[in-house]
């Protein structure tokens, strides 16, 4: 039941996107370098010039992603896979399949997180004829070249096609996955905290009553508020009052249980829920929460700035709501406030049955 901390920077789409690219280009200039001593072998020493160019270009594209010119590195690499595989082509026939590297420019079009659904669908159009261009010039392979070793190309460069793509799938499948986890945290915790809001409390609070109602094991509620809140922010700003809210939340998160469950209700007020915890147990927790809030060292501009916590505890009845617990805890909460603040009160001084 315990809750995830929303510390982790999420990365944009453009920004996975640039590093999806960045990672390409490394791997494109590797590949060239390979290709590099292929033609050599193959006696194309124009091919194997082209394809120092290549890794030039490649580090250039590098060098633009850099600088977040994701457009121009992304169509200049597109021309160098669409003009390298035309020359190989040429040099070296249609059955080295150097043509296959143009099925991986498909999805890195499809993935481009700014561009429209047209431009998407005129890049594959524009990548789909290109590759129908070169099957209808395509030549057959010289025959001073081995067709063994033709056969060899062609396997390592089918080989690697199938390689980038299931790598770009692998890669989306993460993104996708981060996504939707980062989705979950929103939509389950307090942007500023880190902690469960409340809407992800409620919903702990319904299967708690009824792991209650089945276990017959107790269930105990904290409410805690900060003293003089207003005031703070009020004298130092609403950045001060953002920094007191993190400063005891994580103060709080380091004294609950891994089964309880620690929320931001609302404002300046948390909420803990304490299973399987009497009114007693909570009692002593409280009074541990209110002693280290108390001796939390925070200051503004050399100020110390003195933090306190009045809180109200409750236990579930029997076949009790949760609804009339929390009411009794917030009653003591009040209690607390109006006899001096910086206390923990209790129902036993209320009428509970």
């Amino acid at each position: 039941m315990s809750h995830v901390p929303l510390y982790v920077e999420e990365g944009t789409d453009e920004s996975r996107y640039r590093t999806l690219l960045v990672r390409g280009c490394a791997a494109a200039a590797l590949a060239h370098l390979a290709f590099i001593g292929i033609f050599l072998v193959l006696g194309s020493a124009a091919m194997a010039l082209l394809n120092l160019g290549s890794v030039g270009l490649y580090a250039y594209c590098w060098r633009l992603l850099r600088r977040e010119a994701t457009n121009a590195a992304l169509l200049l690499s597109s021309l160098e896979v669409l003009a390298h595989a035309a020359c190989a082509v040429q040099a070296v026939g249609w059955a080295s399949g150097f043509h296959f590297y143009l099925f991986v420019m498909v999805p890195l079009g499809v993935f481009h997180p700014r561009w429209s659904s047209a431009l998407k669908f005129g890049y594959v159009a524009l990548l789909c004829v290109s590759y129908l261009l070169l099957a209808l010039q395509a030549v057959p392979s010289p025959p001073a070249i081995d067709p063994r070793f033709v056969s060899l190309v062609a396997s390592i460069n089918i080989a690697a096609t199938f390689l980038l793509l299931g790598y770009l799938a692998y890669y989306y499948n993460q993104v996708v996955n981060a996504v939707h986890a980062q989705l979950g945290r929103l939509a389950t915790t307090d942007p500023l905290t880190g902690l469960l809001n409340r809407r992800r409390a409620e919903e702990i609070v319904a299967y708690e009553t009824m792991r209650r109602a089945r276990e017959a094991r107790p269930l105990a509620v904290v409410l805690a508020d900060i003293d003089g809140f207003k005031g703070i922010n009020d004298r130092y700003g609403h950045e001060t009052g953002d920094a007191v809210l993190l400063a005891v939340a994580r103060r709080l998160r380091g004294m609950v249980r891994a089964q309880d469950a620690l929320a931001r209700w609302g404002g300046e007020e948390f909420l803990l829920i304490l299973p399987g915890t009497t009114r007693t147990g909570a009692m002593q927790l409280a009074e541990k929460v209110r002693r280290a809030v108390e001796q939390l060292d925070f200051g503004v501009a050399g100020t110390r700035v003195a933090l306190s916590l009045t809180l109200g505890v409750s236990e579930q009845l029997p076949g009790e709501a949760f609804g009339d617990a929390l009411a009794r805890a917030d009653e003591a909460l009040l209690r607390g406030k109006r006899l001096g603040k910086n206390r923990v009160e209790s129902e036993s001084a209320l009428a509970v049955s």
